[in-house]
């Protein structure tokens, strides 16, 4: 099979289009045949070595973490999918393997892919809408009436963490630039802050959580506008932060929490249903095959990217 390979640490010179051994299910796993991938920052950031304290001295073979296909083959003891159901799905981002003709997933990496949407739409919702999902639910335990702020309000995660947070009934404080206002609009965004104008860190205001889906907010810093026995959550890795976090949070009222995103088929189906009700939409920026993979990743590095980077693989 066709595969985007990596070579080792470094620029996008170090991707190229391979020809690798289709992967070999067991009993209980599922062979999906993937029709569209996304890019996702952590995948540039593994690639270029930023977080090679986490992903290991060497970088995945094959990256990529969400996808939508359809079922190629079954283990013997899978019961729940048969062959030729149309998914979506997300793997562990630090393992990889997305980015191929095929992966191979457990029952809990994948579910049926909402009925609305295409392969393409599909492939750019699991790892961010997971991201987002268990960032809002699971960390900040946001309730009907939370006040929450999304920093990073367009951008893969933050404009699914917008959707879902009014789907929960949250009032949301989006932060972006000029040009992404009328988006942020679009999707939900009740106040809207405009980085390029306004400090977020001066607002005269309070929330319930603070979400930063950028990297450029530290909970010291971000105290200020957070309500006591409130929470921040930040969606960059850090390895002080994942080896006593849980602890410095037990000395403190205002929470520090970072989220290291989980396969769950019980919130892929949650956020399926939301797109069936068309509560959540998938916002694709632009489309690449994947023998452009160095484009795709040139184009998600720049930062200016609304929604999400998607590569076909039809």
């Amino acid at each position: 099979m066709k595969a985007i390979v990596t070579s080792g640490y470094g620029s996008v010179e170090m991707l190229d289009v391979a020809e690798v051994e289709k992967p070999e299910i067991s009993d209980t796993e599922i062979l999906i045949r993937v029709r569209a991938c996304s890019v996702n920052p952590i995948d540039w950031k593994i690639r270029s070595g930023q977080i090679k304290m986490i992903s290991g001295s060497k970088p995945p073979k094959i990256l990529g973490g969400d996808f939508s296909g359809t079922v190629e083959a079954i283990g013997k003891e899978i019961q729940e999918f048969t062959i030729g159901d149309e998914i979506w799905g997300h793997v562990n981002a630090l393992k990889g393997g997305a980015y191929a003709e095929y992966i191979k997933a457990n029952v809990q990496d994948i579910c049926l892919k909402p009925r609305n949407f295409d392969f393409v739409q599909a492939a750019a919702i699991p790892l961010a809408g997971l991201t987002a999902y268990q960032s809002l639910v699971r960390l900040g335990e946001v309730k009907a009436d939370s006040e929450v702020l999304i920093n990073g309000c367009t951008g893969g995660v933050g404009s699914v963490a917008v959707q879902v947070a009014k789907f929960l009934g949250c009032t949301v404080t989006g932060v972006c630039s000029t040009k992404n206002i009328e988006y942020a609009k679009r999707i939900g965004v009740d106040v809207i802050v405009d980085y390029k104008q306004e400090d977020v860190l001066h607002l005269n205001k309070e929330f319930d959580s603070v979400y930063d889906f950028v990297g450029n907010l530290s909970f010291p810093a971000s105290k200020c506008i957070i309500k006591e026995s409130g929470t921040f959550v930040t969606a960059i890795p850090s390895i002080p932060r994942i080896i006593f976090g849980g602890m410095l949070n037990s000395f403190r009222s205002k929470k520090c929490k970072g989220i290291l995103v989980q396969s769950s088929s019980a919130d892929l189906k949650t956020l399926k249903a939301m797109a069936e009700s068309e509560a959540l939409v998938a916002t694709v920026e632009k489309v690449f095959p994947l023998n452009q993979v160095r484009q795709a990743h040139i184009a998600s590095e720049s930062g200016r990217v609304v929604g999400k980077i998607v590569m076909s693989l039809d």
